[in-house]
């Protein structure tokens, strides 16, 4: 999988390509190679498909700062409640929604943005799946 810095590289590669070949349209979808519109006709750039693991990674780029958040306040307020023998539900409750809206609130417009890249690229590969 590519880092952001290749990722991005390699979509401005791509959109060259597009514009010095006349191109109209660009074509990136997974398991299917990156694809120009020009004339009319798509024509394939390479012959390599895209990954398909993007889901996946999605999926872990969008839980893990939650969860690692949410797993930090947890240990604390278990290791605060081990010493001080205060077993009181709330107290480990209540931090760890604060903890979780605190990441929602900070990496909320990152997570909200790959999550609409991602729903944009299954908008644009539902033609190669239908036809």
């Amino acid at each position: 999988m590519l880092d952001r810095e290749a990722a991005t590289k390699y979509i401005h590669e791509l959109l060259q390509l597009m514009v010095n070949s006349r191109g109209s349209d660009l074509f990136i979808t997974s398991d299917f190679p990156p694809a120009i519109k020009v004339d009319g006709k798509v024509t394939p750039i390479s012959q390599q498909p895209l990954n398909a693991t993007q889901a996946m990674s999605l999926a872990l780029k969008l839980s893990i700062p939650l969860l690692g958040v949410v797993l930090v306040v947890g240990v604390l307020i278990s290791i605060v409640q081990a010493v001080t023998s205060i077993q009181e539900q709330t107290l480990s409750f209540i931090p760890k929604v604060l903890a979780m809206a605190a990441v929602l609130v900070i990496g909320g417009p990152w997570m909200l943005n790959q999550l609409m890249a991602y729903t944009a690229e299954l908008w644009t590969s539902i033609p190669n799946m239908v036809g």
